[in-house]
């Protein structure tokens, strides 16, 4: 039988030592919608539901960061996951009608950490989805870019869980989980502009 590792939140996940500077930082949040806006996309089901996740990206890690807890990280977590798939699924073309395998994949590593406590089904669609988009691309012209969103979700990643090591390191000027609210809007940037340089908006 095979055994699924377990892979938890860290016992001090929710408390952060900037937590009103991080409420303030998921303005950033907004940017990659106006950014969006300003590129003109085609207007298809699949960039109105990328406006709609990025909207859903910026309201749900706003309302987690107003009361952080296992129940409403929830909410955006979701939030990730989906997006993720969404965007891969733009990116290597994948017909609208696979839409609902997101929402599927999406909620189910929910119910599974919700009901296990474990991050694993969750780690895989953040990690797995893009290292598939990756591969997939690959030497289509898009290697650097590839290698650069890359590098953005890797140390969004690491920061995220050396929240108080980075804050002590910085000297208290800068908290993982502020730094990864940085990264991590960079690097949705960095993919919608992937989107439109391969005219998939």
């Amino acid at each position: 039988m095979i055994q699924i590792p377990l892979i938890p939140l860290p016992k001090d996940y929710h408390k952060y030592p900037q937590e009103k500077l991080i409420q303030i930082s998921n303005v950033l949040f907004l940017y990659p919608i106006l950014y969006l806006y300003s590129l003109k996309p085609k207007q298809t089901i699949y960039t109105k539901l990328l406006y709609l996740h990025l909207c859903l990206l910026f309201i749900a890690t706003s309302y987690y960061h107003l009361n952080p807890s296992t129940t409403t990280l929830l909410p955006d977590m979701f939030a990730v996951s989906s997006l993720t798939i969404l965007s891969s699924l733009i990116l290597l073309d994948i017909p609208e009608k696979h839409i609902v395998s997101m929402y599927i994949l999406s909620v189910s590593s929910l119910i599974y950490f919700h009901y296990t406590n474990n991050t694993i089904a969750h780690i895989c669609i953040v990690g797995g989805v893009p290292a598939y988009t990756s591969f997939k691309l690959w030497n289509t012209g898009v290697n650097k870019e590839i290698i650069e969103i890359g590098g953005y979700l890797l140390l969004s990643r690491i920061t995220e869980h050396n929240d108080r090591n980075i804050y002590s390191l910085t000297n208290q000027m800068i908290s993982g989980h502020l730094f990864k609210h940085i990264l991590s809007m960079i690097m949705i940037l960095k993919i919608i502009q992937l989107m439109k340089r391969l005219h998939k908006i």
